[in-house]
C-alpha cells in the first residue's frame, strides 16, 4: 500500500479523487531485461490560475522528497532542454530547502553542492 493511499481520507480532493500526498514514479523498462524508476513523494495543493473552469480548484504539485537525482546515472546528452530545465530547477529547490541543515557537516555539504549543480 502506498503512502498516497494511506494518507488519503477520500474527502480532501472530491473533484479529482486523488490523495493530497502521492508519489510520482517515472520509469523506463525493457521487457524481460531491466527497469529503472525514480520515486518522489509529491503533495497536491490548490493553486490560483488565470482562468477559472467551472469553479473547480486547480491543483499544482509540490515536491516532498528532497534528495538530488544521482548525477552519475544521468547522461545530459540524452535530455531535452525542457528535461534539463526541470532537473536544474528541482536541484535548486533541493539545495535551497535542505542545505542549511548540513551547514556544520562539510562533507555532506560538498556532496549536496556537487549533486545539485546545474547540468
Amino acid at each position: 500500500m502506498s503512502a498516497g493511499n494511506v494518507l488519503s481520507d477520500g474527502k480532501l480532493w472530491p473533484f479529482y479523487n486523488i490523495p493530497p500526498l502521492t508519489h510520482l514514479e517515472p520509469g523506463y523498462y525493457e521487457d524481460g531485461e531491466f527497469g529503472i524508476r525514480i520515486e518522489n513523494m509529491i503533495m497536491a495543493r490548490e493553486t490560483s490560475t488565470k482562468h477559472n473552469f467551472g469553479n473547480k480548484p486547480w491543483l499544482s504539485f509540490e515536491h516532498v522528497t528532497m534528495v538530488p537525482m544521482c548525477r552519475r546515472l544521468i547522461d545530459p546528452a540524452l535530455l531535452t532542454l525542457e528535461e534539463k530545465t526541470w532537473l536544474n530547477e528541482y536541484h535548486k529547490e533541493v539545495w535551497d530547502k535542505i542545505s542549511e541543515f548540513f551547514k556544520d557537516d562539510q562533507r555532506t555539504t560538498d556532496w549536496l553542492q556537487r549533486e545539485t549543480m546545474e547540468i
